[in-house]
């Protein structure tokens, strides 16, 4: 999964942003909202230029947080091509796609359709797993007839399944 940590850092009115697994990847802003967008935009703008420069995508360290859902299916797609040694117009070939799709199912900036992921990472031959942790239990929905009124819960329910000496 790619969950990259970010480190938040108050230095003169503006916090500081860096991130342990991208040593190139730094932004600021002036109030924590405003920081972690910027930070989330700095993050897609490392994953890109490390697609551009032909480098690969680091593991994430352990985090909490998550970067653009987006970015959640771009590096797969990416890491795919590099691990595998497939170049973009291969790719294109694959999927019979033209050039501008494969560049804006890689580009940050674009929010391909999740057809397109998946049809991608078809192509390369990837299953990707999501999950969602579980972040609350939630309670266990009520029974379907729930019994009503005093003293209910001691009598077996529904009625029609009491025991003889109930009736």
């Amino acid at each position: 999964m790619y969950a990259y940590p970010v480190n938040l850092k108050k230095d003169d009115g503006a916090i500081i942003v860096a991130f342990p697994d991208f040593p190139e990847c730094h932004t600021f802003g002036d109030d924590r909202a405003a920081t972690l967008e910027h930070a989330a935009d700095a993050l897609d703008v490392a994953l890109y230029g490390r697609m551009v420069m032909k480098q690969d995508i680091p593991a994430p360290s352990p985090s909490r947080g998550r970067p653009p859902l987006q970015s959640f299916l771009k590096a797969p797609v990416y890491q795919a091509m590099r691990d595998g040694k497939v170049r973009k117009i291969d790719l294109m070939r694959r999927l019979d796609w033209k050039p501008a799709q494969i560049e804006r199912l890689l580009s940050p900036r674009h929010a391909s359709r999740l057809s397109q992921y998946d049809a991608a990472l078809d192509a390369l031959g990837i299953e990707l797993d999501i999950r969602a942790p579980n972040r609350g239990a939630r309670p266990p929905p009520p029974p379907a007839n729930p019994p009503c009124g005093p003293g209910a819960h001691a009598k077996p329910w529904p009625p029609n399944s009491a025991s003889p000496g109930d009736r």
